[in-house]
């Protein structure tokens, strides 16, 4: 049970332990979605697994290091954490606050404007999502 998980830790060094297993778990069962820490602990919390949000925090910190998730910074200051690395936008809907992925601009820009190279892209688009049109 959770060897994936184990492999998945040590393949980038870092320790499996039982609590970072468990999140890490947690994330890839909900690779689609974007994840504030308070979801996450509410969560747990629901399902009577006992973690506390500073080890929510620390696990998080550590796998954001590791380039095992990534972080979008919603309009209200919030974080929002995902398994989703690859380079991506992102666009939130002010009306339900779901969080969607969308394609990539970086490989228009550096078309567009020869001599740039993005690294990374933290790109977030507020508005109205179709469902809530």
């Amino acid at each position: 049970m959770f060897e994936a998980e184990r492999k998945e830790l040590e393949n980038v060094n870092i320790k499996p332990s039982k609590q970072r297993v468990i999140i890490l778990k947690y994330l890839n069962e909900h690779l689609k979605e974007h994840h504030s820490v308070d979801d996450m602990y509410s969560y747990f919390k629901a399902n009577k697994i006992n973690l506390s949000l500073a080890t929510i925090y620390n696990t998080i910190n550590i796998f954001k290091d590791k380039k095992i998730i990534s972080a979008v910074k919603m309009s209200n200051g919030e974080y929002r954490y995902e398994k989703n690395i690859d380079s991506h936008i992102h666009f939130e809907c002010n009306k339900c606050n779901k969080v969607y992925n969308m394609n990539s601009m970086s490989e228009d820009f550096e078309n567009k404007n020869e001599g740039f190279k993005i690294q990374e892209e933290h790109v977030l688009f507020t508005g109205v999502c179709p469902e809530c049109k």
